[in-house]
């Protein structure tokens, strides 16, 4: 009598598990983007929930939750629930750490910092924006973007080598920042860095700092000066993320937008600017 035969073979087992590893390699990057579009998604919602706690201050006072370090306390005060954790990108994983700064920052504009009177951008330091004062347009104005965490005191100098986007880098020298100079700056950021370093964090949402728009997203921001010389309340702060080719953006009327890291640099200059008659198109 014929022996019933029971199991599978060798040959059937890397059948199956061949077939497995297809299946496996066919979902995987659907499984990835599918996350990957989640955590986007979820980021929209945390900004969205930003602006409408900015319109509903604005509404109530009469100006913009946009004077220094306050800025952020009122804005999460106002949002319905989580406060402090609707300023976390889900994408980011450096922000969970309570030790790390909010992973959305006020715009400081296109100018130097130094004071409220030369700068143009949505964030001030001694007083909150005015609705008047944003001429350009509520709807093509910046108030906020995304900003990868860095902790305020970094480990070592590998932590920050190894993530240059997060931290700032020193340059070769020191640029003037006598009104109209900028263009100097942003060149000396572009192409005389000399190192990146976290010995001295600049912490962007704390008072008066905020991210800018010298320079397109997901470039190296960078320090004014080497290390020892630096003028420090001057820097360079681009918007970055870990979303694939841009960042999201939070407009002073409250919609969010993507902007693509090749952006045009102008029209880019044109959306950190209240009032300076450079109003930009669409297709950003």
């Amino acid at each position: 009598m014929r022996r019933q035969r029971t199991g599978i073979t060798f040959f059937e087992m890397l059948v199956v598990i061949g077939i497995l590893g297809l299946l496996l390699v066919i979902f995987l990057p659907a499984v990835q983007q599918a996350r990957a579009t989640a955590r986007r998604v979820q980021c929209v919602n945390n900004l969205k929930q930003i602006g409408l706690s900015c319109q509903n201050f604005v509404s109530s006072r009469g100006v913009f939750p946009s004077q220094g370090t306050e800025a952020y306390r009122r804005i999460e005060r106002g949002m319905e629930s989580e406060g402090r954790e609707l300023f976390r990108c889900p994408a980011d994983p450096w922000s969970d750490d309570g030790n790390m700064m909010r992973s959305y920052l006020l715009n400081s504009g296109t100018h130097f910092r130094k004071s409220d009177d030369y700068r143009n951008g949505f964030h001030l330091i001694a007083r909150p924006r005015k609705p008047s004062e944003v001429t350009d347009g509520q709807s093509m104005t910046a108030a906020l973007a995304e900003r990868l965490a860095a902790p305020y005191v970094a480990e070592d100098n590998a932590s920050a080598e190894g993530n240059p986007r997060r931290f700032l880098w020193w340059t070769a020298r020191v640029v003037s920042s006598t009104d109209g100079n900028e263009a100097a700056f942003i060149e000396t950021c572009r192409n005389e860095r000399v190192a990146v370093t976290p010995r001295f964090y600049f912490p962007a949402d704390t008072g008066g700092a905020g991210y800018d728009h010298f320079l397109t997203p997901n470039q190296h921001g960078c320090w004014n000066g080497p290390f020892n010389e630096a003028d420090r309340n001057e820097v360079i702060v681009p918007p970055s993320s870990l979303h694939r080719g841009g960042v999201n953006l939070l407009f002073i009327d409250g919609h969010v937008a993507f902007v693509a890291d090749e952006v045009d640099w102008q029209v880019w200059q044109a959306l950190g600017t209240i009032g300076e008659g450079d109003v930009a198109g669409g297709g950003f």
